[in-house]
């Protein structure tokens, strides 16, 4: 089931709209955490690429359960590769700092994605240096868009889940974990 649009809100008057959008929001926070908790212990493998450099560095920073070395000695055609976390810095020259990052489930589904800096990601946005963008996802559709701006008054302001905001984040994710994915068949 598909959750309604949730119209243009300020934090502190925030209504749910459905309880299956809450329900969906707890789910994302649980895999959040799950990941968290196991990129901390070092459970997950990672790895991070520096690409970029001079006055516009970035590196990605990738957390992903499988492809050990008994993973293919077991079958190498398996492909036993499941990406959980891609974390996407960059510095922009005369901005500063920007950051975008990606948590999938246990299947591979973008379930969360975090962003920060001026360039949330092609957003189409007015944001800050020190603005965030969060998008809780559920299957291909955003239940829930918070953006967090020193501008707005409160400063969480949840915006229209079919916006161009989740969409750019969606689009970004989908296609670092496809790309992921070709170098790692």
């Amino acid at each position: 089931m598909r959750a309604a649009l949730i119209p243009l809100v300020f934090a502190s008057s925030v209504t749910v709209a459905a309880d299956g959008v809450e329900a969906r929001v707890e789910q994302v926070r649980a895999v959040y955490q799950a990941v968290e908790a196991e990129v901390e212990a070092g459970r997950l493998r990672s790895t991070t690429l520096t690409i970029g450099g001079g006055q516009n560095p970035a590196e990605i920073e990738l957390h992903w359960v499988g492809g050990t070395e008994v993973d293919f000695e077991r079958d190498p055609y398996a492909e036993p590769f499941a990406l959980r976390r891609v974390v996407k810095r960059k510095v922009l020259p005369a901005v500063g700092p920007a950051s975008v990052s990606f948590w999938y489930d246990e299947v591979g589904a973008l379930v969360f994605a975090y962003a920060q800096g001026v360039d949330i990601s092609g957003t189409g946005l007015d944001a800050t240096p020190v603005d965030e963008l969060r998008v809780y996802f559920d299957g291909d559709a955003a239940v829930r868009v918070l953006w967090d701006s020193p501008q707005h008054e409160p400063t969480r302001r949840e915006l229209p889940v079919d916006g161009a905001a989740a969409d750019a984040l969606r689009t970004q994710g989908r296609a670092l974990q496809g790309a992921l994915q070709q170098l790692a068949d």
